[in-house]
């Protein structure tokens, strides 16, 4: 009888599992096209996936549960296109918004845990990124110049190449910049966070804390200052 009643407990949470798996795989997923007013920079907060493309600025496409969807916020004021989600909405599904930039976009913002993609290498002209939070930045872009702010714990990995690179670290955030070549770059850490550049002409290294700083390219102007314990080192 203890066998039996076993087996179907174990029946039963084999076809609850399955239940719960079918009826989420069964979500419609659904592509839409969003039309808003022209933008030169963009804020986003949230938890979900940012993609920034190549095209015309002011056509967003957005990617997820049909039912999410609605819940999803796209507006512009001031220049700025905000996209946040609804707060009376947790969401607990992936979402993607790709969003188009180029050479007069000035500002990507992002708050909360977004992560931040590019299909290819972006051509931008001056542009700063700001990571808020516990958000990661992945791209690959040709710059005239490039802005990277951290403040938090988030994680930045850009490629490409720039003229000159501002790149800050405030709390515990890392900025690796291995692959992006720049001829110029100002790089600043308060705290315990790193930063890593490929930087050929001029570099001007500082930190404030524990944090760390390594320079590859072999830059013949090097200027340096640690207060705390931490580190600058050149990588041949």
């Amino acid at each position: 009888m203890k066998k039996i009643m076993t087996f179907m407990m174990s029946a039963l949470l084999v076809g609850v599992t399955y239940c719960q798996k079918n009826t989420n795989g069964e979500k419609e997923i659904k592509t839409e096209d969003r039309k808003v007013a022209a933008y030169e920079s963009v804020e986003v907060s949230g938890a979900y996936h940012l993609v920034l493309t190549e095209g015309e600025v002011g056509t967003l496409k957005v990617k997820g549960q049909k039912e999410v969807l609605p819940y999803l916020k796209t507006s512009v004021s001031n220049k700025v296109l905000y996209v946040s989600i609804d707060n009376k909405y947790k969401l607990k599904t992936s979402l993607t918004v790709y969003v188009p930039i180029n050479t007069s976009s000035k500002k990507i913002v992002a708050k909360g845990a977004v992560n931040i993609s590019t299909q290819e290498k972006l051509k931008v002209g001056n542009l700063q990124f700001k990571i808020e939070g516990s958000g990661d930045l992945d791209a690959t872009v040709e710059a005239t110049s490039l802005d990277l702010q951290v403040a938090g714990a988030g994680d930045v990995d850009i490629a490409g190449s720039t003229e000159r690179l501002n790149a800050v670290v405030k709390g515990a955030g890392d900025i690796d910049a291995k692959e992006l070549v720049a001829k110029q770059a100002t790089l600043r850490i308060a705290g315990a966070g790193s930063i890593s550049a490929h930087v050929t002409e001029d570099v001007d290294a500082s930190i404030a804390g524990a944090g760390s700083i390594t320079v590859k390219g072999n830059p013949p102007v090097f200027k340096k200052s640690v207060k705390g314990i931490g580190r600058i080192k050149i990588e041949e």
